[in-house]
């Protein structure tokens, strides 16, 4: 019963070989498993997170995924207020980006029935809020001060049967610096 409801800040330094210098020293802010739609709701520990987020001021916010925790209708509330959730990042101005995750297809297990109903409509929100929801391909991310960008690739949903790693690397240079985000 903790996990969803406790906000949990982990700082890392990496390292990264071929990052470009005018990445050196940025921030990435990461999140997932919003589950909107879980019993006890959690909709306030998300609000903290992004809150968080926009506060730190980050040159990227990846979302790795599970927005939704078990809709049964495309066309739900669910989307929609997991949208509302993370649209402030895109109103702050924060490069923001994510890739789906098993519950956004309404999988709760592997080799269950897959949504794709629910998958489709899931991205097509977040896309009209402006996240970019990366399946099996790679995004140029500008750096925050000018300069090289630096790839980000997003690969499928495993439990949903829909990743691709190579397709998603296709695109970008063997000797360039990337980022890969999978749920």
């Amino acid at each position: 019963l903790i996990e969803p409801y406790t906000l949990d800040q982990e700082r890392y330094r990496v390292s990264m070989p071929d990052l470009p210098s005018s990445w050196q020293g940025a921030t990435v802010a990461v999140v997932s498993d919003f589950q909107v739609g879980m019993w006890l709701d959690n909709q306030s520990t998300v609000r903290q997170a992004v809150s968080a987020i926009i506060a730190e001021r980050p040159a990227v916010t990846l979302i790795a995924g599970d927005f939704v925790y078990h809709s049964s209708d495309p066309g739900g509330n669910e989307i929609g207020q997991a949208v509302a959730l993370v649209k402030p990042l895109v109103d702050a101005g924060i490069p923001t980006y994510a890739v789906l995750g098993n519950h956004d297809y309404s999988l709760a297990k592997r080799g269950g029935q897959k949504r794709e109903d629910l998958a489709a409509a899931v991205q097509a929100a977040l896309e009209e809020a402006g996240v970019t929801v990366l399946q099996n391909e790679a995004a140029t991310l500008e750096a925050p001060a000018g300069g090289e960008p630096l790839y980000l690739v997003g690969i499928g949903s495993r439990y949903a049967r829909n990743d691709r790693p190579e397709m998603a690397l296709e695109d970008v240079p063997s000797s360039a610096a990337r980022m890969v985000m999978m749920h």
